[in-house]
């Protein structure tokens, strides 16, 4: 089953240079671009992000919102969630989804 934030002709299983990010890691990274943007630190890269998964969110944990975003989308997740890192305390949430795009 294909998502309105998948590109046609693609699955989540077998995507190839993207990440999908689940309901629950869209919130968070939302949260993260939200507090990015609003130190008016946001590059273009972390805007389009946010603006893209905004429109995916639920508004809540445990949805069934699913994205597939590509490695540079995640990068700048990723920088959102660094910035955020150094500016206040992250919860268990918002160090997994940093570990994880840490990774890819």
């Amino acid at each position: 089953m294909r998502t309105l934030a998948q590109p046609a002709g693609t699955s989540p299983e077998k995507t190839v240079g993207r990440v999908v990010l689940n309901n629950d890691e869209i919130e968070v990274a939302c949260d993260a671009l939200w507090f990015v943007k609003s130190r008016s630190a946001a590059d273009d890269a972390q805007k389009r992000l946010w603006d893209r998964l905004q429109r995916l969110r639920t508004g809540d944990f445990g949805g069934s919102a699913r994205a597939d975003v590509s490695r540079d989308e995640a990068a700048a997740a990723l920088r959102a969630l660094r910035f955020c890192a150094e500016e206040v305390a992250l919860d268990q949430d918002e160090r997994r989804l940093l570990l994880r795009l840490e990774s890819v």
